[in-house]
C-alpha cells in the first residue's frame, strides 16, 4: 500500500456497526501523522515493570485456568532489600510455570493427572516423596549447591540430580542448558536422588497466545500515540516507510569507523532518510579510563552528524551502551551514557536518545528489544549438559541454540547472578515476555550480522555482528521483517540494500 492510498483511506473512512435496536454508519477522519513521531524508546532504568501477583491463585480475574494476574511493579531501586533477590527467582519461576500449564501441545489432562507427553507431570518437587522408581516429569531451576553437584529447585524444595545418563534428544528439542536455567527433567527418584533420563528447556509460547491471555496488559511499556490499533497497523503497512539502521561497536576513537560513518551519512543526506539509527557500544575500542579524553570523541560525533542538517534534524539517533562503556556498574541493566560525555549530542541533535542496555523501541505497534551482550561465550562457559557431538553440533547451530534458550527462558540473561549480576529490582527489564517482534542482541563477536527466524516462532532475532557491520531493517505488515546485511565500508552495497528494504527497488 502506498502512502497516498493510505492517506486517502484514512481521510475517507466509514465504519459500519450494529447498535441496539438497529444499525448505524459513522464516518470519521483519522489525523495525518508522521511515522517519525511514532517511535518511542523505553529505557530499562525508566520502565515500571509488571510482576505476577503472588497473593492470588492460578485462576485469574477472567476465571480461566492458569491465568495468573499481573500487577504493576512500581518504582525500582538500585539498592534493595534481600527479599528482592528471592522474589527475582520466584517471578521467573512463576512466569514460566504458568506458561507450561497453558501448553496444549505437550500437557494433557487425564484421570491419572496431568501428563507431559507420556509421563506424569508432578506439580512440585515435594510431591516426589514416596514415589521411587516411577517415571515423572518435574519442573524447576537447575542449581549447583556444591562443586559439580546439581539440584533441581522450586519454591518449596529441591532434589539432587544424577545427570550421568541424561539424553538431550534432537536439535529441535533443546537449547543451551546453563546453571540457573528453568528446565523440565524426566526420570526416576532413587535413594533421594533423581536420575535424569531426559532434560529439556520449557517450550516457548507464541506472542499471540500470550496476548490472548492478557489482552489488556501492557508488559512492554508501549503507548498508542493517540491512535487506535487499526490505524497503527495501517501505518505499518505503508510500503515506503523508512528503515531502522542497526550498527554495532561504533568505535569513536577509530578513524576508519568515523570515515565510514561520514560516507554513510553523506549517502543518506541525498536520498530517502531512514527512520532511525540504532548505535550500540562499545563506543571505544578500549575500556574507558578517566582522563582519556573520551568526551571529545562524542563531541566529534555530534559535529559529524550536524554536517548533514536534514539527517540530524529528522532522524532518530538511539544510543545503547556496551559492557565497556562508562559508567558501567558491572550489573545489568547497564545505565545510559553519562550526560557529561554526550551533552553536545543531546543539545545539537534534537532526536537523540541515550538509553540503557537493554532498551526497548516501539514503532507503531511493533516492539523491538536491543541488548548488547556477548551471549555465546557465557553460555558455552556455563553450559551444564553438553551435546554428545559437542563442538560440531554447537558451532553449526550456535545462533539457533542461543535464540531458543533466551526465548524459552523468557529472559535475556539466564545465568547465575555470580556470572551475570543483575540489579534485583530491575530484573523485569530483562524479560522477553511476551516475545517482542524483534529481539536484537549481540550473540557473539565472531559471528556476522544476521537475522534468525525459527519456523515455529513468529519472533525474529537480530544478531548485531562484529566490526563495522550494518543491518538495515524495515517493519512491514503482520510483523514481517525485510532486512539486508552489509558492511558500511561498501557504500554501493549499503544503498542497494537500503533501496531493497525501503521499497525503492
Amino acid at each position: 500500500m502506498s502512502r497516498l492510498d493510505l492517506e486517502d483511506r484514512m481521510n475517507h473512512s466509514t465504519v459500519t456497526g450494529s447498535a441496539v435496536g438497529g444499525s448505524q454508519n459513522t464516518s470519521f477522519s483519522l489525523p495525518r501523522v508522521n511515522e517519525r513521531d511514532l517511535i518511542r524508546v523505553i529505557s530499562a532504568v525508566q520502565s515500571n515493570g509488571t510482576m505476577l501477583d503472588k497473593g492470588s491463585l492460578d485462576v485469574g480475574l477472567s476465571g480461566e485456568k492458569n491465568v495468573m494476574p499481573f500487577k504493576p511493579f512500581g518504582k525500582s531501586n538500585m539498592v534493595s532489600f534481600p527479599e528482592a533477590k528471592i522474589e527475582l527467582f520466584r517471578q521467573r519461576y512463576d512466569l514460566i510455570r504458568q506458561r507450561i500449564q497453558r501448553n496444549e501441545t505437550h500437557l494433557h489432562e487425564t484421570p491419572m493427572g496431568n501428563m507431559w507427553g507420556k509421563y506424569r507431570l508432578i506439580d512440585s518437587i515435594v510431591s516426589l516423596k514416596g514415589r521411587e522408581y516411577e517415571d515423572f516429569v518435574v519442573f524447576g531451576m537447575l542449581s549447583q549447591h556444591e562443586e559439580g553437584v546439581y539440584y533441581l529447585e522450586d519454591k518449596e524444595s529441591n532434589v539432587r540430580l544424577n545427570l550421568g545418563d541424561v539424553h538431550l534428544g534432537s536439535i529441535d528439542d533443546f537449547g543451551i542448558i546453563t546453571e540457573s536455567a528453568f528446565v523440565l527433567v524426566q526420570g526416576q527418584l532413587s535413594d533421594n536422588i533423581f536420575n535424569v533420563k531426559k532434560i529439556n528447556l520449557p517450550p516457548y509460547e507464541q506472542r499471540r497466545a500470550t496476548m490472548s491471555v492478557y489482552p489488556d496488559m501492557n508488559f512492554f511499556g508501549r503507548t498508542n500515540f493517540g491512535l487506535d490499533k487499526t490505524a497503527l497497523k495501517a501505518i505499518e503497512s505503508i510500503d515506503d516507510n523508512g528503515a531502522f539502521l542497526f550498527l554495532s561497536d561504533v568505535w569513536l576513537d577509530d578513524q576508519e569507523t568515523i570515515a565510514a560513518l561520514r560516507r554513510l551519512f553523506n549517502g543518506f543526506s541525498t536520498s530517502k532518510l531512514p527512520l532511525a539509527f540504532v548505535l550500540s557500544g562499545n563506543f571505544c575500542s578500549t575500556p574507558y579510563v578517566a582522563g582519556s579524553g573520551a568526551s571529545s570523541k562524542y563531541k566529534g560525533l555530534a559535529s559529524l552528524i550536524c554536517e548533514f542538517p536534514e539527517l540530524s534534524r529528522k532522524c532518530h539517533f538511539i544510543f545503547v551502551p556496551g559492557p565497556n562503556d562508562p559508567w558501567n556498574m558491572g550489573a545489568l541493566p547497564y545505565p545510559p551514557l553519562s550526560t557529561y560525555l554526550v551533552e553536545k549530542i543531546k543539545t545539537r541533535v534534537p532526536k537523540s536518545t541515550f538509553s540503557a542496555n537493554p532498551t526497548r523501541i516501539q514503532f507503531c505497534s511493533q516492539e523491538i528489544v536491543v541488548f548488547r551482550e556477548d551471549l555465546v561465550k557465557k553460555m558455552r562457559r556455563n553450559c551444564v549438559v553438553w551435546p554428545k557431538s559437542s563442538d560440531t553440533l554447537f558451532e553449526e547451530n550456535v545462533k539457533e541454540l542461543v535464540v531458543k534458550t533466551i526465548i524459552s527462558q523468557s529472559h535475556l540473561s539466564p545465568f547465575p547472578l555470580r556470572v551475570e549480576p543483575v540489579l534485583w529490582e530491575y530484573d523485569h527489564s530483562l524479560r522477553l515476555y511476551p516475545n517482542p517482534d524483534l529481539p536484537s542482541t549481540r550473540l557473539n563477536t565472531s559471528l556476522p550480522s544476521s537475522i534468525s527466524r525459527l519456523p515455529t516462532l513468529s519472533t525474529s532475532i537480530l544478531n548485531l555482528g562484529y566490526g563495522s557491520a550494518l543491518l538495515l531493517l524495515t517493519l512491514i505488515q503482520d510483523s514481517q521483517l525485510e532486512y539486508q546485511v552489509c558492511d558500511i565500508e561498501s557504500q554501493n552495497q549499503v544503498f542497494q540494500a537500503f533501496s531493497i528494504v525501503s521499497g525503492e527497488l
